[in-house]
């Protein structure tokens, strides 16, 4: 007994060997404890080991204007923003995209670890600015409305209930509020897990994200300049679409300016500002699990935030009125509120 006891001194801890005796010394309570001893270890040693890699260049630096990550981040967000964001929406060059979402992922990321919960406010803020800053840089559209247009959104569904488009509206607001209160309230910059931050990067902005046109995870992104010019005409335009079931055409119809202003700012808003900040605050959001199991539950639940609103696409044909007309023969101007 005494040699058995002392014989695992060099096997356990001291406090194992203290704890073992003859009724406990059978094969499954050495297991446990050899588990138990072992349990140090990291669970998933290969992400332990990448996570190490990773952290050896994305480290915070003790002073954040001499972090390599400031100037590169810098070099390829400013470098690349007109040529990305003067193009969102449509499928252009995948390497321009690829290098602006690195450079603004590697600002994100300092920001956070050098001031924390202010760090991704301000992040955030700048992501915001860029939303609205795409809208006035990006030249101003024509006049002339199209002859037809595809409403993939609720938002600029026109025969939608406005009161249907209001309540998902709230509602999408709802996961939004909820999404930022997680991330701003868990935020631990010394926890972060660079294996799934670099995954988040990969794997859902690059891959399932950006320049995949409809069928983006998070849904297409709001065409301002497309329905900018249907709301100032909306004065001189009706819309008829056809139904895929039956076969009629719906309508004619028409819209005041101030829905179609209110359908335009509830689009904007989702799929534009709440879109651009839940893909670039993603790769913080997923750094903070330890499981790849969360890791891909909530990449894929992130995504129902921004295509709640999403359906299926209508067509709709535009009828502009000519400058003679006084009305439109059968069309009547409403709200669409039910």
């Amino acid at each position: 007994m005494k040699w058995l006891a002392g014989s695992t001194q060099g096997l356990f801890p001291h406090s194992v060997a203290d704890s073992l005796s003859l009724n406990q010394f059978n094969a499954s309570s050495v297991g446990l404890r050899i588990t138990n001893y072992l349990s140090g270890k990291p669970t998933y040693p290969v992400l332990a080991f990448t996570h190490q890699c990773l952290g050896f260049f994305l480290v915070k630096h003790r002073v954040w204007y001499q972090d390599w990550k400031l100037y590169v981040g810098l070099l390829l967000w400013v470098g690349w923003w007109k040529k990305v964001m003067m193009s969102r929406g449509e499928e252009d060059s995948f390497g321009n995209k690829f290098i602006f979402t690195f450079g603004l992922d590697l600002l994100v990321l300092l920001s956070v670890q050098t001031y924390g919960g202010w760090g991704l406010a301000i992040a955030g803020l700048l992501i915001v600015v860029q939303s609205y800053a795409v809208a006035i840089v990006d030249p101003q559209p024509t006049i002339e409305p199209p002859e037809e247009f595809h409403a993939g959104s609720m938002y600029n569904d026109i025969s939608r209930s406005l009161l249907h488009t209001v309540v998902v509206f709230f509602g999408q607001f709802c996961f939004v509020f909820c999404y930022c209160s997680y991330l701003f309230n868990n935020l631990d910059a010394t926890k972060l897990n660079y294996t799934f931050w670099m995954m988040a990067f990969i794997g859902l902005q690059m891959a399932a994200f950006f320049n995949r046109g409809q069928d983006s995870l998070l849904g297409e992104p709001w065409d301002h300049k497309q329905w900018y010019t249907l709301q100032e005409a909306a004065h001189r335009i009706e819309f008829t679409y056809k139904e895929e079931k039956s076969g009629k055409t719906l309508g004619p119809f028409r819209r005041p300016r101030l829905v179609m202003h209110l359908r335009g700012f509830m689009g904007f808003v989702m799929n534009t500002v709440a879109r651009d900040f839940v893909a670039f605050t993603i790769p913080i959001f997923l750094s903070h699990f330890s499981s790849p199991l969360d890791f891909v539950v909530y990449s894929i639940g992130v995504n129902f935030i921004t295509t709640l609103d999403d359906m299926t696409p209508k067509v709709y044909t535009i009828h502009v009125k000519d400058e003679n007309e006084h009305g439109f023969a059968g069309a009547r101007t409403d709200v669409g509120l039910w």
